[in-house]
């Protein structure tokens, strides 16, 4: 396990070959019509989200964000087996998962925080990555820093403490050519 932050701002830690199983495909593990393109509000405008999605969970689970209520849709058997080894690996119970496909490199998220209050003042959240490899930036809120961390295929990036209201983080787009990446993004929500 990599610590790139460990101080009273949160803790940030990457382990680059938590599933180490390659022959995993991306491309496979999700009929077309099980993620959708979201819309987001900004600034009163609506958006079409830069990439598509799927909220899954434990039944009667739900997530706010950008004033929008999403409501969990069954446990794929993927995100089960995932889930599974992070309550071996780290002893943390999930009872969610946001699913994030990134189709190339011109989808991306952009800066925020996954500091609302349904999950609790210091949450812990387990990003799992596979496909192509993308470069996520966190930017300290009151301060110069700046962390630049490689997503490889397998990865598991642990984000704890008071990393969500200290610093934002965002995924960007990049003009090279890239294969998909879906991002596994576990949570516990207070309900």
């Amino acid at each position: 396990m990599k610590e790139l932050l460990n101080d009273d701002t949160g803790q940030l830690y990457l382990i680059e070959n938590f599933d180490s199983n390659k022959d995993r495909e991306v491309d496979n593990w999700f009929n077309v019509d099980s993620l959708y393109q979201d819309t987001i509000k900004l600034f009163g405008k609506e958006y079409l989200q830069p990439r598509l999605l799927r909220f899954e969970g434990d039944t009667d689970v739900s997530y706010i964000y950008s004033r929008k209520k999403y409501t969990t849709e069954s446990w794929s058997a993927v995100s089960l087996e995932i889930r599974s080894q992070l309550k071996r690996y780290l002893d943390v119970e999930f009872n969610s998962v946001l699913i994030n496909l990134y189709r190339d490199g011109s989808d991306s998220m952009g800066l925020h925080a996954d500091n609302e209050p349904e999950l609790g003042n210091c949450p812990t959240i387990a990003s799992v990555s596979y496909g192509a490899e993308r470069e996520i930036i966190f930017k300290e809120n009151n301060g110069d820093r700046k962390l630049r961390v490689l997503l490889p295929h397998g990865s598991l990036l642990i984000m704890k403490g008071r990393l969500q209201h200290c610093w934002k983080h965002e995924i960007r787009k990049t003009k090279k050519p890239l294969q998909p990446r879906v991002n596994f993004t576990f949570r516990f929500i207070n309900i």
